[in-house]
């Protein structure tokens, strides 16, 4: 016969297990093993999450500000790869406070013991949003680092605010889905921002010391008052995409600007001291106006069968061409400051139809004598190096 306190200690066993949540002693952190949320739910403190943690569609996980969220090393098919993760199905507000974040992060632990599990820095899977359409998923304050992919979106809707991805294979990876990104920072990730089929909207955030910064395909993109700085290959990679990239700076990248096959209207950037182009355009169309374009490591602006209006901007001081036209399409670029005040200087800087029997014209006059970009963009770009 069972007496009544062993049944009640038999009864709080089993919903602790059920409920896939254990409470440590030891550090007081709530530890969640393969958890399914199905109903609303609150984190605060610290957590750890082994395995795969789903919020299910209909449900709510709200994150409270200062909480810790750890993930334990896992990895059952040995491929060097954390495994643990959060799939969001339902709704996450993730909200923290400037001084309060939230921070998503390898298990402190496995920090001490990596040299004994793994050799990679990617010691968890990622946060996964996967067809959450409804509300938009709200990252605030947040932190992210040492995950494979630290944010992951399938036909989902996120905003994200005041956060910093760094030190992950990708910052943030999706497809099919509605991003907004603003006032947030994406340092030493492999690939910072990778996108298509999609639509996104990032400002005033700075991408620097990325392997890739920005990469979009088949996507609509706004891209307003962003940094993008020291990343190894292109700052903003452009394939199939529309949009507009302005008010921004893009400086010391492989490529600055690198569009394919795209339709974009680029204004109020400041393009400079890039490895190779500022900006290069292959089979695309290109509205640039309003920009300082100079110092770049080849060529200002070159142009591959693509279609181009350039009007009132700095095109100055490009190592090889300030404007290289390759393409057999003639190039209206009237109204820029080319650094010379006379067209025999300005033609010198200039790689067309005059130089080869397969390239279109470049019609830069008239040309202006003196600067044509608002000093405001260049205080901008001095103030965000």
């Amino acid at each position: 016969m069972i007496s009544n306190g062993i049944k009640y200690v038999v009864v709080i066993i089993a919903l602790t297990v059920l409920s896939g949540c254990i409470k440590t002693a030891r550090n007081e952190s709530l530890v969640y093993n393969n958890l399914h949320i199905t109903n609303d739910t609150v984190w605060e403190g610290n957590i750890l999450i082994e395995g795969i943690c789903t919020v299910e569609a209909g449900a709510v996980l709200k994150i409270r500000p200062g909480t810790l969220i750890d993930f334990v090393w896992k990895d059952e098919n040995m491929d060097g790869i954390g495994e643990s993760s959060i799939y969001v199905f339902g709704t996450l507000l993730a909200e923290g406070e400037k001084n309060m974040p939230i921070v998503f992060s390898s298990d402190s632990r496995t920090g001490k013991m990596r040299r004994y599990v793994s050799n990679s820095k990617f010691l968890w899977e990622g946060l996964y949003f996967i067809a959450s359409e409804g509300d938009p998923n709200v990252l605030q304050y947040c932190k992210f680092k040492n995950a494979n992919r630290a944010l992951h979106s399938h036909f989902s809707k996120v905003e994200m605010t005041n956060t910093i991805v760094f030190n992950n294979g990708f910052g943030f990876q999706f497809q099919e889905s509605e991003i907004e990104i603003k006032d947030s920072i994406f340092n030493g990730n492999y690939t910072a921002l990778r996108f298509r089929n999609s639509k996104a909207v990032v400002t005033n955030s700075v991408f620097f010391d990325n392997y890739s910064a920005v990469h979009s395909f088949r996507s609509d993109i706004i891209f307003e008052k962003n940094v993008i700085k020291d990343n190894c290959l292109e700052g903003l990679r452009f394939k199939e995409s529309t949009g507009n990239i302005s008010n921004s700076l893009i400086v010391k990248n492989r490529y600055g600007i690198l569009v394919q096959e795209g339709e974009l209207t680029i204004d109020d950037n400041s393009v400079s001291k890039n490895e190779l182009d500022g900006i290069a355009g292959n089979n695309s169309k290109l509205n640039i106006g309003r920009n300082y374009i100079l110092d770049n490591g080849l060529n200002g602006i070159s142009l591959n069968n693509s279609e181009a209006v350039l009007n009132n901007n700095n095109i100055t001081g490009n190592r090889k061409f300030n404007l290289d036209n390759k393409g057999p399409l003639k190039i209206e670029a009237a109204n820029n400051f080319w650094g010379h005040l006379n067209a025999e200087e300005i033609a010198k800087t200039i790689e067309d139809g005059e130089d080869d029997a397969i390239s279109g014209f470049v019609i830069f006059k008239p040309f202006l004598n003196e600067s044509a970009v608002d000093i405001k963009l260049f205080k901008y770009g001095k103030e965000n190096k």
